[in-house]
């Protein structure tokens, strides 16, 4: 009940300023920049696709159709609120996929989400590969569980060579590329916060409620970041290019 009020009010709010001229129907053009080869080919389509969804496997297929938000043209999106309203929202509302689309879209300066994808999920500290995704080369890949079953202890000290191995993004060693400070489950906010230290529930908080439970710090984050492949001493394979996306856990 609350979700379906919240989300008339949001349309009818959008309504009001359509009619009164304030605000275009399309609230964006999508081909702002100084390139008009580079754009968003399905529009405002594009703001329901997350950042994951930008990289890794879906790269090729953002490159075609959602280039400016994934952020892959040469300019950016302005960093601005589509509308005037956007800090009367609970700031649980930037976060929350239920509400990420119209988010995206519309409140990007006030949610803070005017980085675009290939920002942080690719370095650009390393001049030779800077377009080159994390995720295409270091990414989790345990097989018996997921890496958020292991607390950050067992990310340094005598297992930081496994953890670099067959943990890297949850242990914070891939560069410039940290999970995010974000909640999975939109209902991180009603479970009881020792839930967050309980260590029968800390790997399925670790996973899913990172921001409720502030587990937004990364061990690697100190330490030196794994190296890159060298792609000039060996060929990359392409029968699994790009299949891996970051994994969220």
């Amino acid at each position: 009940m609350f979700q379906q009020v919240v989300v008339s009010f949001l349309f009818l709010r959008l309504s009001d300023l359509v009619e009164a001229g304030i605000l275009l129907p399309r609230f964006l053009d999508l081909t702002l920049g100084n390139s008009t080869d580079c754009h968003d080919k399905l529009g405002r389509d594009c703001f329901k696709y997350t950042d994951e969804q930008c990289v890794g496997k879906y790269a090729p297929w953002a490159k075609e159709h959602c280039a400016l938000r994934c952020g892959y043209c040469p300019h950016k999106l302005p960093c601005v609120d589509q509308i005037t309203y956007c800090d009367e929202y609970e700031e649980r509302f930037c976060t929350e996929e239920q509400y990420g689309e119209f988010m995206r879209e519309n409140c990007r300066r006030s949610c803070n989400l005017c980085r675009v994808p290939t920002e942080y999920f690719t370095s650009t500290t390393t001049p030779n590969i800077t377009t080159t995704a994390v995720s295409n080369w270091c990414f989790d890949n345990v097989t018996s569980a997921s890496c958020w079953y292991y607390g950050d202890n067992q990310c340094i000290g005598v297992y930081e060579s496994w953890a670099r191995k067959f943990c890297p993004y949850r242990c914070g060693y891939c560069p410039g590329s940290l999970p995010p400070c974000l909640d999975v489950l939109s209902y991180c906010d009603s479970f009881d916060r020792s839930l967050c230290t309980n260590s029968s529930y800390a790997a399925y908080m670790r996973e899913n409620c990172r921001k409720t439970c502030q587990f937004c710090s990364y061990p690697g984050e100190n330490l030196p970041p794994n190296n890159y492949p060298d792609l000039s001493a060996s060929p990359v394979p392409t029968s699994k290019s790009g299949e891996t996306p970051i994994s969220l856990g």
